[in-house]
């Protein structure tokens, strides 16, 4: 769908991040000072923009210098202010979903639950479907009796009673009529609600709304902040050090930016080295109280202890150490994460007044969002992990086979729900708008049509994650013995059949007497041999469904055209059954950046978009290719040396040797005879 295949890419795209993210080892000092009155304080070190080192003889040699500084330790420049951090926007459906994820681990679909229940059973919440976070003019004078209901409920009479006894005046950040649409923001009705009514889950969305609600009308929180410069080692020319907020910013090309790595440094700069300081500390409450959040805690629950006074040219004490760290990959996306990209297109942005630019160019709407996570979830093209959510190896395959990349962009999504809104608001036409959209389709059917076929799973599959392929060519995971042909969840045993069946050998291979690939939910995980080498029922094994199905039937019914070209046999060496899309931890020897995945008659790099043509057929000189076979072949350049057939009915010794010059309809396996 145009919002389920982007939003499906989203993910897939931060799995590959994760996938081949490489941690980098790093460096920090950090310095505790002391002054003379015996107050203390902890500082990092820095150097302009940047804290880390790339190697521990670095961070040493800082710690190694700066102990050797002496008395010379000073408090370079010192800076107070006042941070104000205003409330929050009022809900809409995305942020209540987002932060009942985030609070309470709920599921975008169960806050959707909850809400419209609280709107149509309990009548205590409005309209919940809303992408608002304002309300309107005409709203202005139903606040004054909801207040009042809602100083009536113990909870709430703390602050609500002051809002009834001094009336506030809404700001635009509550009340703006050009940022309403259909409904408004979703707050608490006027009917007082009963708590004890309410099961737990209903509870905390209905208290999540109604103190975001009434905090909505309280001040700004204060904070007095206080950063410090501290300089050790040698005096130098007075130089004014810029605070990390001052310092010069790339310039932005257009749009959110996207957040930078930050820099590891290769050398060390010159002394004297400075350490900065920050301390925090809460001095009007505001809306926070209201929020429960302490004082001791930013929004996000973060505390900063507030520094001791400290003025320019004071002398300190100092120790100093140092810390190894490690780069950590982005993490996957939980619900909460997912609903603000979703709602973006795909852009990063924390910032509530960008997410209200992009809006218009999010994918879906408040009121889809959390059926199109839960349809993905249901297909099995995603899956549930604790918090987060993480494609499967199918979902991860459909994106890869897509021919057209812009078929899974975000960005193209968005941008049409942005000119849809703008049709509805005048402001383009629809024939426009229709023309466009037809020249992109007749440019993507011609680019389909020139693009090799893509791979897909079979349908009802779920095949397994990516796969580890070890020294002696055994497979990771649960799975067990190498080349099992069937990948079952699930073990069981087999009767025999003189019919044929999935075929065995002493690697567990899965190809039938027919040479058919089998894909089952049960039957010959264990690979179990029959008297005559199978491992099937009588019915020749479980098909896709689990359903008993004849081999030969069910394999032409699932994957019509998908069949691998048969072998002479089961008898001339295990076959590798694994289902299309499966990927694997091997590199592609060719482009030597891709990795290896299963197709639909053999393997190929993952970046065949990118023009690399490496393949290496399941069934080569007569004979299926076992998964130590591959990764001989892979890794080595040749396997060992076994039976093959390279013409039919007359066996021979030899072994496959890798040519990746060969053109892709021999493959890159050529036999050798010995």
């Amino acid at each position: 769908g145009r919002v389920q295949t982007p939003t499906l890419a989203m993910l897939v795209a931060r799995e590959q991040q994760i996938r081949n993210f490489v941690p980098r080892a790093y460096w920090e000092v950090r310095g505790d000072f002391k002054t003379s009155d015996g107050a203390r304080f902890s500082a990092g070190w820095r150097h302009g923009a940047d804290t880390r080192l790339a190697t521990e003889a670095l961070a040493t040699q800082v710690v190694a210098r700066d102990r050797a500084a002496g008395p010379a330790v000073v408090v370079e420049r010192t800076r107070s202010r006042t941070v104000r951090e205003a409330p929050p926007l009022l809900f809409d459906l995305t942020s209540l979903q987002r932060t009942a994820n985030r609070r309470y681990h709920f599921s975008a679909q169960r806050t959707l639950e909850i809400a419209q229940a609280l709107y149509e059973r309990h009548k205590v919440l409005t309209y919940p479907r809303t992408d608002s976070r304002h309300l309107t003019t005409d709203n202005v004078a139903e606040l004054p009796p909801l207040f009042a209901s809602l100083a009536s409920i113990p909870d709430y009479a703390p602050f609500a009673a002051p809002l009834v006894t001094n009336p506030p005046t809404p700001s635009r950040r509550v009340v703006d009529d050009t940022k309403v649409g259909d409904h408004h923001a979703i707050i608490p009705t006027a009917k007082p609600a009963r708590l004890e009514s309410l099961d737990r889950d209903e509870a905390r969305i209905y208290d999540m709304v109604v103190r975001r609600f009434l905090g909505a009308f309280y001040p700004d929180a204060e904070f007095a902040v206080m950063e410090a410069w501290i300089k050790v080692g040698a005096p130098t020319p007075v130089v004014v050090i810029p605070w990390p907020d001052e310092a010069p910013r790339p310039a932005s090309q257009g749009g959110p930016a996207e957040p930078r790595e930050p820099n590891i440094l290769q050398a060390l700069p010159p002394p004297p080295d400075r350490y900065l300081a920050r301390g925090r500390a809460r001095m009007v409450a505001g809306w926070q109280d209201v929020a429960g959040i302490g004082a001791d805690a930013s929004a996000d629950g973060a505390s900063t202890p507030m520094l001791p006074p400290l003025v320019e040219g004071q002398q300190l004490a100092g120790t100093y150490a140092h810390t190894a760290k490690q780069t950590t990959p982005p993490p996957r996306y939980s619900e909460a994460t997912l609903l603000g990209a979703m709602e973006s297109a795909g852009k990063s942005i924390d910032d509530e007044a960008l997410r209200a630019a992009m809006k218009d160019r999010g994918l879906g709407t408040p009121a889809t969002r959390a059926s199109i996570i839960e349809t993905l979830l249901r297909r099995s093209y995603i899956v549930r992990e604790k918090q987060n959510l993480t494609p499967t190896p199918m979902g991860i395959a459909l994106i890869e086979s897509l021919p057209v990349a812009s078929l899974a962009s975000p960005e193209l999504t968005g941008s049409w729900e942005a000119r849809l809104a703008q049709i509805a608001r005048g402001e383009d036409s629809r024939a426009q708008f229709m023309g466009d959209i037809a020249r992109y389709v007749a440019e993507m059917v011609d680019a389909i049509r020139v693009a090799p076929p893509p791979a897909a799973p079979p349908p009802g599959s779920s095949p397994p994650q990516q796969q580890s392929w070890g020294k002696n060519g055994k497979r990771g995971g649960r799975s067990g013995k190498r080349g099992s042909g069937s990948w079952s969840k699930r073990s069981s045993s087999s009767s025999s059949s003189n019919n044929g069946g999935s075929g065995s050998s002493r690697d567990g291979g899965g190809a039938s007497k027919r040479g058919r690939s089998s894909w089952s939910n049960g039957a010959g995980s264990n690979g179990a041999a029959s008297s005559n080498g199978g491992a099937a029922s009588s019915n020749g094994g479980a098909g896709a469904n689990g359903m008993a199905s004849s081999p030969t039937r069910s394999a032409s019914r699932k994957a019509p055209r998908r069949s691998p070209p048969s072998t002479s046999g089961a008898k001339l060496g295990a076959a590798v059954t694994i289902p299309v899309g499966t990927v694997v931890d091997l590199v592609c020897p060719c482009c030597r950046q891709g990795t290896l995945l299963a197709g639909a008659r053999g393997w190929g790099c993952a970046r065949w978009r990118e023009g690399c043509r490496f393949v290496i057929w399941f069934e080569t000189a007569g004979r299926r290719i076992t998964s130590s076979q591959l990764r001989d072949l892979v890794t080595l350049g040749k396997t060992r040396k076994a039976t093959f057939e390279p013409v039919r009915g007359a066996p021979q010794a030899g072994r496959l040797v890798l040519d990746v010059s060969a053109p892709p309809p021999s493959g890159a396996a050529r036999f050798e005879p010995s």
